[in-house]
């Protein structure tokens, strides 16, 4: 695995989990309906997005120094 994608394969692996988490959370409270879902999942992927770029941007500038 190259370096580059250990970033990504560790975010994403926490999204998924996230993901999963929430939707148990959900069922168990009764409140699990596919606008919450969706919401959830909208959120959850701004949030990876943001913050994977945010690493790259880190990673980068590190390199640098």
């Amino acid at each position: 695995m190259k370096r580059y994608n250990k970033e990504f394969y560790g975010l994403f692996s926490a999204f998924i989990a996230y993901n999963i988490v929430s939707l148990l959370l959900a069922f168990k409270d009764g409140r699990l309906t596919l606008s919450f879902f969706l919401k959830e999942l909208l959120i959850s992927s701004i949030i990876f997005t943001a913050t994977y770029f945010l690493a790259k941007l880190l990673l980068k500038k590190i390199r640098k120094k």
